[in-house]
């Protein structure tokens, strides 16, 4: 698989209204320049989120960029955020980074 590839599961599929997107191509734009993404398969809907929510719709790009992490705890949230950003400046001193976004239950 490759960057362009995506995965989708079945509530997005259903929410789009699509009956089989597997081979159709979705366009979507990153930095001014065009690029066209394949849908490579359709996942069975799973809990990403807390059991608490619904599924929600998802779809998944393969990329070779450390973007985003979930973390799962049972801390005070600002102990956790300020060993993140401890652990962060160690591994990667000069690169910004950190906590962008918080979800708390």
């Amino acid at each position: 698989m490759n960057s362009s590839s995506i995965l989708v599961n079945q509530t997005l599929v259903n929410e789009m209204g699509w009956i089989n997107p597997v081979g159709e191509k979705l366009i979507t734009f990153e930095g001014g320049k065009q690029m066209d993404l394949s849908f490579r398969g359709v996942l069975k809907d799973f809990n990403f989120e807390s059991l608490h929510h619904e599924f929600r719709p998802l779809l998944i790009r393969y990329g070779n960029t450390g973007s985003l992490l979930s973390i799962k705890y049972d801390q005070d949230p600002s102990l956790i955020i300020s060993l993140i950003d401890k652990t962060w400046k160690q591994f990667a001193p000069d690169e910004t980074g950190g906590c962008i976004s918080c979800e708390f239950d």
